[in-house]
């Protein structure tokens, strides 16, 4: 129980030396942790089953056992999952089968090799540890007549005795023999119970003569059909009959095979499991920690690593070894922690706000660290609101992070900000230090302290996500021991972020950098500050905080520059290649998802580095002096024309769930401002929640929610507004003197509403009217969009082309009136429901005859699906075929990354261009069985005609998972995924039958269809298992419509 620091090294051995492919694990009901995220690594190399007490006994037993005592409820938990483990294995056609735990590891005893021992084997072939799979090549050797081998008449069970070995702690030297350095510093030979621990010895305490029970390896298939009855679930002697007891305390010189038994571990992991027998551990810990006494060690497994090591890669052996030996922490238990954001700003809140939200924020939430800001601004030639509107968007920062405390249930962090006014220099090590001089006021004057820290530039945008108790995207940091910099911009290294413990984020921020460098060094060495941070700060972290500086390849963080500009190329290795985080990743459409916006590169012609720019500048919400047109007006007043939001919905549920409504508040919070703000008024009713429509939002039309308003709808203090219109171009300021919530006062007034109107409206203070003056009797310049004046319709957007706005329609639409609207092909009318042109429409009467030919099938006709969506790599996001064609600059690379695959070619077949492409398999494509050397073709997924085993196949090789989802992909046909196997989209009697039920296939349990997604955990493989042509001829599939996913949504 809670062994799951164990269960990393356990897995990885036994997958090396048995070689461990099938396994199931059964869970303690009273454990802390979960091994479910540690088995999930090993799914493509392994079939694992995780267990719970409703796997293994029935309701009533299970109400029954709830009277009994810890020792006899884990006595019999044990031997029921034995039993039933075993009938499983042996259904499945197993053989050699072992009952152990996570601290026992099997290898072959070196007395085998040995002539002066009883169990020499002579006839054998020594094989190494450092080999794989050198125990079942064992099994393989050995003459099971041999009588030395205590196999019995049926050759069934095999006894394994057992090592105890003992706490005694051997030199860093000794445990660091042959540990494979190319795995880095997050692993550590120390966290291997294999290398760490290396003494044994005889146990007086639970052993007879200090020879503990020893294990049985059984050889299921051998078992005969008569004697199965007989399983007695006991680990020492799984079958009464045919598990002689005399060979229940053999010692290891009369046994081939050694099982290394109780990794007693250090002090914290023995103490860890709070399980029944935690008091006698506590009696017996000295004892115990004594057992061999420095007399008898072994290093016999040491030679597993290495090999393993080899044998998957370097890569792969760190994802599958990531935390190994580190015991699990639950999140209360871990030390307080900051965030810390410095620096100036540039294009914070249309750039950098929306990635620190997600990427920041949001992934260490669950840790409630606290935040803390020191920020500055600087002096811009065209002293316009962006800096202030940057500055005003900082302490929304604050104000969002406690809205996204509250949204998974945390209490508000603690927000710290101070700002440096306009100044004309800024130095990043001022404002690092002003930030840790807050942070460390603050806990003193609270009287607690930090345990973690993190510093986070101000002016970057976070690429994906990064969690500060973590040293890469498989490994954990609970135990607060590694510093972490970012893997790419090495100038030696990157100076530019750290988190990890106080002590170490302490040095880097508060060393003086005053003389950083001596200014008669040549300027060939690089970044100063980079070779400061190498050749001073890492050598200071290391030798006072005690702890390593590790480089984290999966970071990633783009620099930013006004106005709304990011350095595309900023996360690249020293060949220019993209960091592990972000190197399958499009770069360009991820900030574009991000921002909102569509950007376009540009390469900066004065870089030495061949620097890209990445331009996300929006013209149809801030005019670019570059798109700029004068005109002139024939009055000789100066006339700002404003086009306020075009439609306000705010509407209120009635419950403090309103996740939809924060998210899309937070959306109108992060984009960038209008060139007006419009607040929410409200009437009465207690709370209120805003829908915000992202689309509208990109389109140029934005609604911006002020943050009280936003928190006041989360505490339902606010009224509840109604539903208002403003028409375009409804308010103009003629004259300079006219206010501007006046002319929306007297606009909500001859407007229609959905209800009552408001009883007042709040007065609008935050839009200033910014008038150009006009020298009288010259004319005012009205500065016009290229964009402005376009009406595209029909969903299409307006692009900037050479200066001119130009219509990007949809696939079916056509460009009209010089590019400047969207309309359909001449014979095509518009269908309103999908929005497509089709055709061609009914022909009109004539009063010539006409012949009725014979009735045919239907043509069908070729059609994206309206409803359905893929997921783009990596981001994660949903998106419909339209997607595909939105951006016209984008296209043809989109098609071709995407259009490739067969579950978006027949989702998408007309914006693929793949109308005419039947929904087959790849008849050449082949994949391997798991656990077996045989290769298969897609037609043996259905081959059986059998629906229980056909079902299996499809559920265990139609996955995502499996094979990266190859087969999935191949084998669409077969896997169910064709679009002629889907119930029809508009089919509106696409539902469960609720009267229905089914048979599970194992226990022939009756479930309805609501069965199948019950359980989230579960819901895939279920409905994988049941929802096909195969399971009882379709029933499931036909009658659970809904619940098997096959409806629209």
């Amino acid at each position: 129980m809670d062994d799951n620091h164990r269960l990393i090294e356990w897995l990885a051995y036994h997958h090396f030396a048995l070689p461990l492919r099938r396994l199931i694990v059964m869970t303690d009901p009273r454990s802390k942790t979960s091994p479910l995220l540690i088995l999930q690594r090993w799914e493509k190399y392994m079939t694992i089953d995780l267990w719970h007490d409703n796997d293994v006994f029935s309701e009533q037993e299970l109400d029954d056992r709830s009277h009994e005592n810890t020792i006899k409820l884990h006595r019999s938990r044990q031997h029921a999952f034995n039993v039933k483990c075993m009938q499983t294995l042996k259904g499945e056609g197993a053989t050699w089968t072992l009952m152990t735990d996570v601290d026992e590891y099997i290898h072959i005893n070196p007395n085998a090799w040995n002539p002066n021992e009883f169990m020499y084997q002579e006839n054998t072939t020594p094989i190494l540890m450092l080999e794989p799979a050198s125990v079942l090549k064992m099994l393989k050797q050995i003459d099971l007549s041999d009588d030395r081998l205590h196999l019995e008449e049926s050759k069934a069970c095999m006894p394994v005795s057992r090592f105890q070995f003992g706490g005694i702690e051997s030199t860093r030297q000794d445990v660091s023999m042959s540990f494979p350095k190319e795995l880095g510093l997050s692993i550590v030979a120390k966290d291997f119970d294999t290398l760490r621990w290396r003494y044994y010895g005889a146990d007086t305490i639970t052993g007879r003569d200090g020879v503990i029970p020893a294990k049985t390896i059984i050889d299921l298939s051998a078992v005969p059909t008569k004697d199965e009855w007989r399983m007695t679930g006991d680990p020492h002697r799984p079958f009464e009959k045919l598990c002689s007891e005399d060979n229940l305390y053999l010692d290891s010189s009369k046994t081939v095979f050694v099982l290394v038994n109780h990794y007693l571990g250090a002090l914290g992991e023995f103490a860890a499991r709070d399980d029944s027998r935690f008091v006698d551990r506590v009696l017996h810990w000295e004892e115990r920690k004594r057992v061999g006494d420095n007399h008898h060690f072994s290093d016999e497994l040491r030679q597993w690593l290495p090999s393993f090591v080899k044998n998957m890669g370097v890569d792969e052996a760190r994802r599958l070894l990531a935390n190994v030996g580190q015991v699990q922490v639950q999140i209360a238990e871990l030390p307080c922690c900051s965030l810390n954001f410095f620096g100036p700003l540039k294009s914070f809140k249309a750039i950098s706000l929306p990635s620190i939200i997600k990427n920041i924020l949001i992934p260490n939430a669950k840790y409630n660290c606290d935040i803390v800001i020191h920020y500055g601004t600087l002096p811009s030639e065209n002293e316009d609101d962006i800096s202030n509107t940057d500055a005003d968007a900082i302490h929304d920062l604050g104000e969002m992070s406690k809205v996204i405390a509250a949204n998974i249930g945390k209490s508000p962090p603690s927000v710290n900000v101070k700002d440096d006014k306009k100044v004309e220099s800024f130095k990043a090590i001022t404002s690092i230090q002003s930030a840790w001089t807050l942070m460390e006021d603050h806990a003193l004057s609270h009287g607690f302290e930090y345990g973690r820290v993190a510093f986070f530039r101000l002016d970057a945008f976070y690429a994906v996500p990064v969690d500060i108790f973590k040293v890469d995207k498989d490994t954990y940091d609970y135990g607060n021991r590694y510093a972490v910099i970012p893997a790419f911009g090495k100038y030696p290294v990157n100076d530019q972020m750290i988190y990890g413990p106080t002590e170490a984020v302490k040095i880097w921020a508060m060393t003086s950098r005053n003389d950083i460098i001596d200014t008669s060094e040549p300027a060939s060495i690089g970044l100063a500050s980079a070779h400061f941070m190498a050749n001073v700060i890492v050598p200071t972290i290391m030798d006072k905080a005690a702890c390593y500086v590790v480089k984290n390849p999966d970071v990633c963080f783009y620099r930013t520059r006004a106005p709304d500009v990011v350095l595309i190329n900023d996360c690249s290795d020293e060949q220019g290649a993209p960091v592990r985080g972000v190197q399958d990743i499009d770069q360009v459409e991820l900030v574009e998802n991000l921002v909102q916006r569509e950007c376009t590169k540009a390469l900066i012609e004065a870089s030495e580095d061949e620097e890209v720019e990445l331009h996300c500048d929006k013209s149809s919400w801030a005019v670019s002096s570059r798109f700029l047109q004068t005109t002139l007006a024939p009055a000789p007043a100066p006339i700002v024309t404003r086009s306020i939001t075009s439609e306000v919905t705010v509407a209120f549920n009635g419950e403090r769930n309103v996740l939809d409504g924060i998210l899309r508040d937070l959306c109108a919070l992060m984009i960038p401002p209008a060139q007006e703000k419009a607040l929410i008024t409200c009437s009465a009713n207690s709370g209120c929640t805003s829908s915000v429509d992202c689309d509208t939002i990109i389109s140029g039309r934005r609604l911006e929610m002020t943050t009280s308003r936003l928190l006041q709808a989360l505490s339902g203090t606010a009224e509840t507004t109604t539903t208002f219109t403003f028409p375009e171009n409804t308010v103009d300021l003629t004259t300079s003197s006219t206010n501007i919530g006046d002319a929306i006062q007297t606009a909500i007034g001859n407007s229609s509403f959905s209800s009552s109107p408001p009883a007042g409206v709040t007065s609008i203070t935050s839009v200033s009217a910014e008038v150009v003056p006009a020298p009288a009797p010259a004319l005012a310049p009205v500065f016009v969009g290229p964009c402005d004046n376009v009406n595209c319709k029909f969903n299409g957007k307006c692009e900037v082309k050479d200066d001119e706005g130009v219509c990007n329609c949809p696939n079916t639409f056509e460009t009209i009136k010089n590019g400047k609207e969207c309309a359909c092909p001449e014979g095509t009318i518009r269908n309103t429901g999908n929005n497509r042109c089709e055709g061609p429409p009914t022909a009109a009467p004539t009063s010539t005859p006409t012949t009725t030919p014979a009735p045919t099938a239907p043509e069908d006709i070729c059609v994206d699906s309206t409803t359905g969506t893929f997921t783009l790599d990596n981001v994660g996001k949903d998106v419909t075929c339209a997607w595909l064609t939105r951006n016209s600059q984008q296209t043809s690379d989109r098609i071709a990354k995407y259009c490739g695959r067969n579950s978006v070619k027949f989702l998408c077949p007309l914006s693929c261009n793949a109308c005419e492409t039947p929904c087959v398999d790849d008849s050449s494509f082949t994949f391997q069985l798991k656990n077996q050397d045989k290769t298969k073709n897609c037609s043996w997924l259905l081959k059986n005609q059998l629906s229980c085993i056909d079902a299996k196949r499809i559920g265990e090789y139609c996955t995502s998972d499996f094979e990266e989802g190859a087969v999935k992909e191949a084998c669409f046909k077969s896997c169910g995924q064709c679009p002629d196997d889907r119930s029809t989209p508009n089919d509106p009697s696409c539902q469960d039958d609720s009267a229905f039920r089914f048979e599970l296939l194992k226990t022939s349990k009756e479930k309805s269809c609501t069965w199948l997604t019950k359980n989230k955990g579960k819901a895939a493989k279920r409905i994988a298992k049941y929802c096909t042509d195969t399971v009882y001829d379709g029933a499931v599939k036909a009658n659970c419509a809904d619940s098997c996913g096959l409806c629209p949504i």
